[in-house]
């Protein structure tokens, strides 16, 4: 159809030429100076059939102002070098006559040129209205495929109420109403924007009702939640970045570790980092890579910590990691690494001081530390005295929290003890908001938080602590089942691991009469099935919207082994494996396990 309308407008074109040839030069007054012939005032007034014809080619070729404009410029070029040099008619009536065929088709061409614009502008009109539903399908198409969270589902529809706003105002020609259509759309982003900042139900500004000093102090005093921030004693130069000012054979001159120092610089950097390997060597994790991350950022002097206090505080967190299969001492370790793989690897790095370098550190480290092996669930369910302590509300996650500062309060353990009062606060926020959004109760709830900030309303700024957290806590959200992401050989390590615990909860829930977990009973639990649907429901959504915000190909690499491992429990799905307990006790006996699947509590 496009060809044939295209081909027509050049015929009717060439057509237009040929016919305003014959009458231009046809007209009884040349013709009869050419012809040397008597003029015939009976004669056809040829000038108003050109004029007619012009006209009404302009319709035929379909306004096309280009096609329009040769006619006019070749017949109006035509018609004065014939009518000037060959008319027989008087000089005043020849230039009375051009002007008027001029200025006649000059308009016709003007009339023509509009008409093409608004048959441009209605056609891209219509294009992007096509665009916009379009895209409306596509987004509700993107949400109905992964898990979509209330917050997101609110944000899609402010998104469509803004469209379709936009959509009426473009039919409405009355000035006043579309100032109040542009006003609601102003509303309704503002409605978006809270709602993707969870910022619905904060306070409001007192400075604006309370005028008082005194009155407004005690109201911000004990009546609005404790503002963190840091002092600014950290200019925006001294970042993680800038920290890295130790070489690593100097790091560990008391411990004699020097033969480790170069896979020890494997941490942050490689991706496939084996902490078992540092475990097997030293009988260390904790304790070596606390050590290694403190004097490589040279934590030690900047909070004049101690050498005796930060060994007892590292060998105390060491040590009140239990001997679980999978929540371990390895485990932290391991969690810390990936953390600083991800730190290191992004744009985070540029962005952090020395005191929310220490909250991070101590947060990776610590962030299950007391772990007993269990759900939280498993412990509300049995009605246990840490469910009792923390009211249900994220058992385990504030279990940890209140044994990192525990131990901080113990005499000669304490390195924040020289941190200044408004950084202790800081460091205080960013442990506890890090470590409590690592509770999977509350997965998709921050993962829907985070995926509306970095991948719908793309305004995460680190500059700002509180999305500078978020976007920690989600970074140790990832690297706290960073397994699933490592390579097979690794992940298939971990994940036996993982299920040894599932199985000795369900054996205690068993033992207990109580009904035994999901993927928890040794017996009838079909392993690569498990581990295939925790990979595509939990981890994969995560690492997908992690990868979109970073854009590094250092974290694209993380998804593609995830999604290699995704393929590697696919193709197991349909072979059961024996679900024999794991050897957990003896950690070189790791490496000959048979693989295993499972889910992350």
């Amino acid at each position: 159809m496009r060809y044939l309308i295209f081909f027509s407008k050049n015929v009717f074109t060439l057509f237009a030429i040929l016919v305003n040839t014959y009458l231009i030069i046809c007209d009884g007054k040349v013709l009869s100076t050419l012809l040397s012939l008597n003029s015939q005032s009976e004669t056809l007034p040829h000038t108003l059939i050109f004029i007619s014809f012009t006209t009404v080619m302009r319709n035929v070729i379909f306004d096309d102002f280009i096609q329009y404009l040769i006619i006019v410029l070749y017949s109006v070029t035509l018609f004065l070098i014939f009518n000037l040099t060959f008319s027989d008619i008087n000089l005043y009536c020849k230039l009375c006559e051009c002007i008027i065929v001029i200025i006649f088709l000059l308009y016709q061409l003007i009339e023509s040129h509009i008409n093409c614009l608004r048959s441009k502008i209605i056609f891209w009109r219509k294009f992007s209205e096509e665009q916009v539903e379009s895209n409306d399908v596509d987004i509700e198409k993107n949400l109905s495929s992964q898990f979509e969270t209330e917050t997101e589902h609110l944000i899609f529809i402010c998104e469509k109420i803004k469209n379709d706003i936009k959509q009426a105002s473009k039919a409405i020609i009355y000035k006043d109403i579309k100032l109040r259509l542009k006003e609601s759309i102003s509303d309704v982003m503002r409605i978006k924007k809270l709602i993707g900042h969870g910022n619905i139900g904060a306070p409001v500004i007192i400075e604006n009702h309370v005028k008082d000093e005194e009155d407004r102090e005690f109201i911000e005093q004990n009546y609005r939640e404790i503002s963190h921030s840091s002092n600014g004693e950290y200019k925006k130069s001294t970042t993680f970045i800038n920290l890295f000012d130790h070489k690593s054979s100097t790091l560990f001159p008391d411990y004699g570790l020097q033969q480790l120092s170069s896979v020890l610089e494997g941490i942050g950097k490689n991706w496939s980092f084996d902490i078992w390997f540092v475990q097997e060597t030293t009988g260390s994790s904790i304790g070596i890579v606390g050590q290694y991350l403190f004097a490589k950022f040279n934590l030690k002097k900047r909070f004049k910590i101690s050498e005796d206090v930060l060994d007892r505080y590292l060998n105390s967190l060491e040590s009140h990691y239990r001997d679980n299969p999978y929540h371990n001492a390895c485990h932290g370790a391991d969690v810390m690494h990936n953390l600083m793989y991800f730190v290191s690897s992004t744009d985070i790095q540029k962005f952090l001081n020395p005191i929310e370098t220490l909250a991070c550190i101590i947060s990776g480290l610590a962030h299950d530390i007391g772990h007993p092996g269990v759900t939280s669930r498993y412990l509300i369910q049995t009605r246990d005295p840490l469910a009792i302590q923390f009211n249900d509300i994220s058992v385990l996650e504030n279990m940890h929290c209140a044994i990192i500062y525990q131990l901080l309060n113990k005499a000669g353990h304490n390195i924040l003890e020289k941190v200044e009062a408004d950084d202790w606060t800081l460091c205080r926020k960013i442990i506890i908001e890090m470590i409590l959004a690592t509770d999977m109760a509350k997965h998709f709830e921050i993962l829907g938080r985070f995926r509306a900030r970095a991948c719908t309303l793309c305004d995460l700024n680190l500059d700002k602590i509180d999305d500078k957290i978020l976007v920690l806590a989600t970074g140790l959200k990832c690297a706290d089942i960073g397994h699933s992401a490592k390579y097979n050989y690794l992940h298939q390590k971990w994940s036996g691991m993982v299920m040894e615990e599932f199985f000795k909860q369900g054996d205690l829930e068993k033992s207990k009469k109580l009904p035994v977990s999901m993927y928890c009973d040794r017996i009838t639990t079909n392993i690569p099935k498990s581990q295939a649907g925790f990979l595509k429901n939990i981890c994969l959504p995560l690492y997908d919207a992690w990868a979109k915000y970073h854009s590094m190909e250092a974290i694209t690499k993380t998804l593609e082994e995830l999604r290699k491992n995704i393929e590697y429990w696919d193709l197991n799905y349909g072979n059961r494996r024996s679900t024999q307990p794991a050897v957990t006790d003896n950690v070189a006996s790791l490496k000959h396990q048979e693989s295993y699947g499972g889910s992350h509590a």
